[in-house]
């Protein structure tokens, strides 16, 4: 009989202990506003982001970020009044990136949200001849929408996402409305 006592108490005990450790969990994860992640692929599009989130509620998060897309450079020629002349380019393509997840259900370490956002994708080119230099900054909007789920580890999370990302250039090539597309995030929670 006293080793069922015992057993039951122990039990009791570490019951209420993993309970509060699972509400000061909960706690520290509702304080903690700001948030870092890194995302491969995703909303960019191509190679990855790094975005800065603010949580406003338990529920919504705004987020902001900048993409890398695209870099190069070499060498150019071209015909200048019957002179030819050689150059350099460099080229940058960027996204800066606005949205807003919702987490529509789940407990601290799994949930599943939707997000919404837009885009700028950014193209900035200079070549640069010994007559002139020439800079073009191309800048196009785009809407993005997905669904996605999040696992998090005390101050980590991980996230995987589908999304349909209207790139104007690439949907109205392929005669499509938005474009299916997934990326995977790595955070931490400040």
């Amino acid at each position: 009989m006293n080793r069922i006592t015992t057993f039951i108490i122990c039990l009791c005990i570490s019951m209420q202990i993993t309970s509060q450790k699972d509400e000061e969990l909960k706690e520290e994860i509702i304080e903690n506003k700001h948030s870092l992640n890194l995302e491969i692929i995703g909303r960019t599009l191509v190679f990855s982001s790094i975005n800065y989130e603010y949580n406003i509620s338990e529920k919504l998060t705004l987020g902001t970020g900048l993409g890398l897309i695209y870099v190069g450079n070499g060498c150019i020629s071209r015909n200048n009044n019957g002179v030819v002349e050689n150059g350099n380019y460099f080229d940058i393509s960027l996204s800066q990136m606005l949205y807003a997840n919702y987490f529509l259900m789940g407990n601290n370490k799994n949930k599943i949200f939707i997000t919404a956002g837009i885009s700028n994708f950014q193209t900035i080119s200079r070549n640069k001849y010994p007559s002139e230099t020439e800079i073009s900054n191309n800048n196009s909007f785009n809407w993005n929408t997905g669904i996605g789920y999040q696992y998090n580890k005390e101050k980590i999370f991980f996230r995987l996402t589908g999304y349909v990302l209207r790139i104007k250039s690439f949907s109205d090539a392929l005669g499509v409305g938005g474009l299916p597309w997934g990326g995977i995030s790595v955070g931490y929670k400040l």
